[in-house]
């Protein structure tokens, strides 16, 4: 059975132009619940796909919709997205653990249900016993994964992804670990849905030469 517009990612005639150079062009998808992977060349416009589904670029045309909210809703549209980007940025001095549970307590979680969120999460992603250790002293790998677990904490419906390409690497551009050990980062998404809401969607990105 088809899900229906308030479950699934929705693109309708979508273009985005930087100037004279166009990143997409005319896309229409709809997404359904479940994970989706994006898988194309670099330049091929997932990166430019990926920030429009997740608000951070306006289409120049055409509409996006994310379980029914459009980005122009900012407040209801960021309740239902988790994004892990490839790029990080973390506040000094906290720890994994510290990190997921504060930024729930900012999205008015209660202290309580951010606290049990957050072992949630961070035990899915394989950081338990690192989660009380400063962010700042992770290898690349582990803030990769605990930044996975922010995006599965944050939201109950749609999570984004573009580090799982390398979310088990050892830091090196070319030095990723054996795909068994990437799944295991699909399994967390996985596992996760029936903890929290069903039929939401997780979707990832990769480039055949990255």
């Amino acid at each position: 059975m088809q899900a229906g517009a308030d479950q699934r990612i929705v693109f309708d005639n979508v273009s985005k132009s930087y100037g004279e150079v166009l990143g997409v062009n005319q896309v229409s998808l709809s997404i359904e619940p479940g994970i989706t992977s994006l898988v194309g060349p670099n330049g091929a416009g997932k990166t430019t796909l990926m920030n429009l589904m997740t608000g951070l670029l306006r289409p120049s045309k055409g509409t996006v919709r994310v379980l029914g909210v459009s980005p122009s809703d900012p407040e209801r549209f960021y309740r239902n997205i988790g994004y892990c980007s490839q790029f990080e940025a973390f506040p000094r001095g906290l720890s994994g653990y510290q990190l997921i549970r504060s930024i729930l307590t900012l999205h008015g979680v209660s202290i309580k249900e951010a606290e049990q969120r957050s072992w949630d999460v961070i035990e899915r992603v394989g950081m338990g016993q690192a989660a009380r250790r400063r962010v700042a002293g992770y290898s690349k790998g582990m803030r990769q994964r605990i930044r996975l677990a922010l995006a599965l904490a944050r939201t109950q419906s749609a999570r984004a992804g573009r580090a799982v390409k390398r979310a088990r690497s050892d830091g090196s551009r070319g030095g990723d670990r054996p795909v068994s050990q990437v799944c295991r980062v699909w399994h967390a998404c996985r596992d996760f849905e029936p903890h929290h809401a069903r039929g939401g969607s997780h979707l990832g990105s990769r480039g055949h030469d990255e």
